[in-house]
């Protein structure tokens, strides 16, 4: 076909711009300057406005058909790949040329790709050109079965120094994601997320084939510097061993957030944890850690050090038995230096956990100042929460969620209380969740009341042998409490509380807040113990399905898991 007759054709393309349209098998795009092309399951579609050169295509599309848009490679910019059949590699099969000027490549659900770039099948030979994506920023695979290797070539042919974010999901037959010169070459990399790569080892493989460039160990620096590197990512990989291989550890100068979750295997070396403890306490800001067994003594031992911007900490389902060790006498005036920031607190499922806290200094040096939501579920060993130390620190404290906790008692331990005198105040607290604690028997003392003014929802649920919601030691000291206002709380909702009889403590004449009651056979809603004056209401109906979350929905996501 002529460029005159392809012109012709393109210029009745544009006509439809935003409309599917249909192509003969012999047309061919000629050179464009600004694009956005889409091939779906209704034809092909063009679309204003965008400044980029895109291509994308979707929908079972034949790897040879490819060729159409041959004129287009050499400058293509956005390429996003899906359902593609026959395709082995991106380069050189779709582009000989290298798609040099191409930052960003998505690679969605290919069944036959196995590799990203293959330097043996290019026409020139491994000897050939060795500029292949040299522009390429932004990597993003998922679902590709066959997917063996990312690069297949020396050492020479891939250099990665223009990427910033890869994004590795579901290829089931990587093993690795980098070798030890590809990633020398990471200088601008920002972003590394890995997911459900079922045979995943490392990401990180040392190998010692000269032929692919790779440099004797005896002489290497086995320091790694991901120098920019501020996401880190690594998700449900149950072979995944360490960050390298061959002794070799990675260190992140700049790493923001780092998120680990069921990765059994994975393990993190003393050396390889001391080469990144003075970066990761200056700039870590989110610290996610679920289901990685070996990683049980590594995450105490870096908190213990403590993480002066972290904000975000959730610790699920390893098997740690103090959360904060804080083992150094902390100096006077750095008490507030080992989390400073940290806002939100999320321990789930540690069933060896014992004690929050252990300090073998005093404890007033240890504060969480700004914590503002505490969330413990599932920690069927823990006794006491918190010591009243640390909860008079909590001023900013605004949800507390405790969930299935077995062996829970107090949440605050008034035995150790030293400083009896200094009330315990929560003047920012608006949530309370308690459900599942068997053997506790209140939530907290009379004096923790008067400081609940923006207290908006309290939900308290099958706790066996809870007796009140607020207790007095005896009830020998009765005291004036006028600024307890709280009859006016706009949700309170008890279920399922069998040894219940008072809202406050006995001989306290203060109003019972309006509630939602649910099986709480003692409960004694207008007593002269109470000394409420307002009625209850029984509706179970309101109880499970009112608040943020359904009760009952809770119940049955965790029965499984518990029981």
């Amino acid at each position: 076909m002529s460029s005159e007759e392809s012109n012709a054709r393109l210029a009745e393309f544009n006509f439809q711009v935003g409309r599917h349209v249909y192509l003969s098998n012999d047309f061919t795009f000629p050179k464009l300057q600004r694009y956005m092309i889409k091939r779906e399951l209704n034809g092909y579609k063009v679309e204003e406005g965008d400044e980029t050169r895109s291509l994308i295509i979707d929908y079972l599309f034949e790897a040879t058909s490819l060729g159409i848009f041959s004129e287009l490679y050499q400058n293509l910019e956005f390429l996003n790949l899906s359902r593609i059949i026959g395709c082995h590699n991106i380069v050189p099969s779709i582009d000989p040329r290298g798609l040099n000027e191409l930052t960003f490549l998505s690679i969605n659900n290919c069944e036959d790709l196995e590799c990203i770039m293959d330097a043996s099948q290019s026409p020139q030979g491994e000897s050939g050109n060795p500029m292949m994506l040299s522009k390429l920023a932004r990597l993003y695979m998922q679902q590709l079965p066959e997917l063996k290797q990312i690069w297949k070539a020396p050492a020479q042919h891939v250099s990665l120094q223009t990427l910033t974010a890869l994004s590795v999901y579901e290829c089931n037959n990587l093993t690795y994601i980098f070798s030890l010169s590809q990633t020398r070459s990471l200088v601008q990399l920002k972003s590394l997320e890995v997911s459900r790569c079922e045979r995943l080892e490392c990401i990180v493989k040392v190998k010692f084939d000269h032929n692919e460039g790779e440099i004797s160990v005896e002489y290497e620096n086995r320091i790694l510097e991901l120098s920019l590197l501020r996401n880190l990512s690594l998700g449900y990989l149950p072979e995944l061993i360490s960050f390298c291989s061959e002794n070799y550890y990675s260190t992140w100068p700049a790493l923001e957030k780092l998120d680990l979750r069921c990765c059994p295997n994975l393990t993190v070396n003393n050396t390889e944890l001391e080469a990144n403890l003075q970066y990761l306490g200056e700039n870590l800001n989110t610290l996610d850690v679920e289901d990685c067994s070996h990683l049980r003594d590594t995450i105490p031992a870096l908190l213990k050090h403590g993480l002066k911007n972290l904000e975000e900490l959730n610790i699920v389902e390893i098997g740690v038995q103090v959360v904060f060790q804080v083992e150094a006498i902390i100096a006077e005036g750095q008490e507030n230096k080992l989390f400073p920031c940290l806002e939100s607190l999320q321990l789930e499922d540690l069933r060896e956990l014992q004690v929050l806290l252990y300090h073998e200094g005093p404890t007033h040096n240890f504060s969480l100042q700004n914590l503002t939501d505490l969330t413990v579920r599932g920690c069927i060993k823990l006794r006491r929460l918190l010591s009243s130390t640390l909860a008079r620190n909590l001023l900013q404290l605004e949800k507390l969620y405790i969930w299935k906790c077995w062996e829970l008692e107090q949440i605050i331990d008034e035995d150790e209380d030293e400083d009896h005198l200094q009330p315990i105040c929560f003047p920012k607290l608006t949530w309370i969740f308690v459900g599942h604690c068997p053997k506790l028997k209140y939530l907290f003392h009379i004096s923790v009341a008067p400081s609940l003014q923006k207290l908006m929802k309290l939900e308290i649920f099958s706790n066996d042998e809870l007796e009140e919601v607020f207790w007095d030691k005896d009830g020998a000291h009765v005291m004036d409490y006028d600024e307890i206002v709280m009859d006016e709380l706009p949700y309170v909702s008890l279920k399922d509380l069998p040894n219940l009889t008072n809202f406050w403590p006995t001989g306290y004449q203060i109003p019972v807040p309006l509630a939602r009651v649910c099986c709480c056979p003692k409960f004694r809603a207008d007593s002269e113990n109470s000394g409420a004056e307002r009625p209850q209401t029984t509706n179970e109906e309101d109880a499970s399905q009112e608040g943020d979350v359904s009760v009952d929905a809770r119940e049955e996501e965790d029965d499984e898991k518990y029981d």
